[in-house]
């Protein structure tokens, strides 16, 4: 009866993943389709080539099609044997704590070594003098306890320039805490060293992560807090709700991250009791937060557009076009999680449902509030994407067990 559940939320979580994954894709090939076909009302005068193709047309068909054409050849089992060893020593490779942390820690000194460079220069971004710099340099520890604005950020960052002279150090601080945490949460997820490598290699890879990584502007700190709030479930649950107000008070954002946290929660290999209070910490946290809010008389403003709403499945296009391997991949890993699903279901559900959420994030955001989809606000996107590499390298395949029996009568 479980399984049966499982099976089917599975099912339900891999065509959403899928049916997202395909809508924010269509901006890769044609640019201007998804606008051109939603749009009630043109937005500019000018006639719009809703097939033109994207610079990114023939790498993407390319990458999808020869994706498609091994799952079909692995589904059917035509894999020659010598292939199959290969998947079979991949899926169970792996290397020991001592050795991954002693790469964890050079893959660290090598890019803090770079990025440091960075730190004694000032922010380029509009928003750093127009606001940040001001709000910064008349920041006081009193203004801590009040209740607008994102305390926590300009608290970490006046600290940074007491201490260090600039404003960056300890976003780089944090942005380094942010592979270390990828390299972390994914061991959690996958049990194995070499998948969390893997998944802290894909985020360090990432131009859009180096190009925030220390910024004062656009700090890391809200993303640090909230992926510390789901790794402590596992030990130390009540600093989860802590954890996340924190974030929460770092970047507002993370609020529509609950549906995530939740889903972790059910998800995760810890007891039932634990889950219940974890869930009832948050379910008193969210009360705390929405009675703030009222009592503050902040009106909540929603407005749905139907222009920005659509242009929000764009986002992957426009604001990623220098992140080739989740524009090109992101179908075949939300595939290739589903076929290994049945190795570790509530792994890659997990995994294909924050994927997905934060891709959902992208049109509520544009579309029903007054905010924009800056590109910054999609680093989890890469991390979880990185998460999602790493587990399916820890996942043997169900039918290589016909490997796993010639090589058992093999000779040597």
């Amino acid at each position: 009866m479980y399984e049966n559940k499982t099976d089917s939320s599975i099912k339900i979580i891999f065509i959403l993943s899928i049916f997202v994954a395909i809508i924010s894709s269509v901006s890769i090939v044609f640019p201007a389709l998804i606008l051109g076909i939603f749009e009630d009302i043109p937005k500019y005068p000018e006639k719009i080539e809703i097939f033109e193709k994207g610079v990114l047309f023939y790498p993407f068909f390319l990458v999808n099609i020869s994706s498609s054409i091994i799952a079909i050849l692995y589904l059917k089992d035509k894999f020659p044997y010598e292939i199959k060893n290969v998947f079979q020593k991949l899926s169970k490779f792996d290397i020991s704590k001592r050795q991954a942390l002693s790469i964890v820690l050079i893959m660290i000194d090598v890019y803090a070594m770079f990025a440091l460079q960075e730190v004694w220069t000032e922010d380029t971004w509009e928003d750093y003098n127009r606001t940040v710099k001001p709000r910064l340099e008349n920041f006081s520890f009193e203004d801590i306890l009040q209740p607008d604005g994102i305390p926590v950020s300009f608290l970490l960052g006046k600290t940074s320039m007491i201490i260090f002279g600039s404003y960056r150090v300890i976003p780089l601080i944090f942005s380094t805490a942010l592979l270390f945490l990828t390299y972390w949460i994914t061991i959690k997820i996958t049990k194995k060293e070499i998948s969390g490598i893997i998944s802290m290699s894909v985020v360090l890879s990432s131009a859009v992560f180096q190009t925030y990584d220390t910024t004062i502007t656009y700090p890391n700190f809200w993303i640090v807090f909230y992926l510390l709030s789901l790794i402590v479930m596992y030990r130390f649950w009540p600093l989860s709700p802590a954890l996340f107000g924190i974030a929460i008070m770092a970047k507002p954002l993370p609020f529509l991250f609950l549906p995530m946290t939740f889903f972790f929660i059910y998800s995760i290999k810890i007891s039932k009791r634990k889950k219940h209070f974890i869930s009832l910490s948050y379910l008193g946290l969210i009360a705390v937060i929405v009675s703030n809010y009222i009592l503050s008389k902040n009106e909540i403003v929603f407005n749905y557009d139907n222009h920005e709403f659509w242009s929000g499945f764009s986002t992957i296009a426009t604001q990623f076009r220098f992140e080739p391997i989740i524009t090109l991949s992101l179908i075949p890993i939300i595939i290739w999680m589903f076929i290994f699903s049945k190795k570790e279901k509530k792994k890659t559900m997990l995994v294909m449902f924050l994927i997905t959420y934060m891709l959902l994030l992208a049109p509520i955001i544009s579309g029903f509030t007054t905010y924009t989809n800056n590109v910054h606000r999609f680093i989890p996107l890469i991390i979880f994407f990185g998460v999602s590499i790493g587990l399916l390298f820890s996942i043997q395949p169900s039918n290589l067990s016909t490997v796993q029996r010639i090589d058992a009568v093999s000779p040597g």
